[in-house]
C-alpha cells in the first residue's frame, strides 16, 4: 500500500477527464479504508502505529489534491464546431 502512494500520486496530477477522477477516487478511498481498518482492528506497537498513520495521511492528501482539481466532463481534442442541419427549405 505505500509503494501504491507515488503511482497514485502521479496518476492525480496526469488525470484527464472525470472518469479517471473517480476511479482514482475510488482507488484511493480503498487504500484508505484499509489502512483504517488495519489501523483501528490490530494490536499495533507506538512506531507502527505511527507508520500507518503517516501513510493514511499521505493518502488523505492526494485525495484532497484529486477533489480540488479542475476536472472537465469529457476528453478534449480540439475544436468542434456544431452546424445546424442543412434541409433543401433552409439555405
Amino acid at each position: 500500500l505505500e509503494d501504491d502512494f507515488y503511482e497514485l500520486n502521479m496518476r492525480v496530477r496526469n488525470v484527464e477527464d472525470e472518469d479517471d477522477a473517480l476511479y482514482l477516487m475510488r482507488q484511493i478511498n480503498t487504500r484508505i479504508s484499509l489502512i483504517d481498518d488495519y489501523v483501528n482492528s490490530e494490536d499495533l506497537s507506538p512506531n507502527e502505529a505511527k507508520r500507518w498513520n503517516d501513510s493514511l495521511e499521505k493518502f488523505k492528501r492526494i485525495r484532497d489534491d484529486l477533489s480540488q482539481n479542475l476536472i472537465y466532463k469529457g476528453k478534449s481534442y480540439g475544436l468542434f464546431v456544431q452546424y445546424p442541419d442543412i434541409h433543401p427549405d433552409n439555405y
